[in-house]
């Protein structure tokens, strides 16, 4: 989790995309729209904070809850996420996420 926020953080968009797992971009309608907005996601919004809530990991399986703060141009929003990971070959994977308002 923190290495794939790092990477939205450092621009790296291979990363994101060679760490995702093959079953969440089978769950997309159009694959090439979607490397299309995490491209776009790192170049154009600036991620300033991630709060980790509370992680869990069990075997192959981790799950992660998280607050990340970023900013496009003059707005700055608050995105909250379940996230889900699997590890195969030695190698973790984002899985799936849903998104929740963080509250305050």
């Amino acid at each position: 989790m923190r290495a794939r926020y790092s990477a939205f953080v450092m621009g790296e968009t291979r990363f994101l995309l060679e760490t995702t797992h093959p079953d969440y971009v089978r769950t997309k309608p159009d694959p090439a729209r979607w490397r299309a907005e995490v491209e776009a996601t790192v170049r154009d919004v600036r991620f300033t904070h991630l709060a980790v809530l509370q992680e869990h990991s069990e075997g192959d399986r981790g799950e992660v809850r998280f607050v990340a703060t970023m900013r496009r141009g003059a707005l700055e929003k608050e995105i909250g996420e379940d996230s889900s990971f699997v590890r195969e070959g030695g190698r973790w994977y984002y899985h799936a996420g849903e998104t929740f308002v963080p509250q305050r």
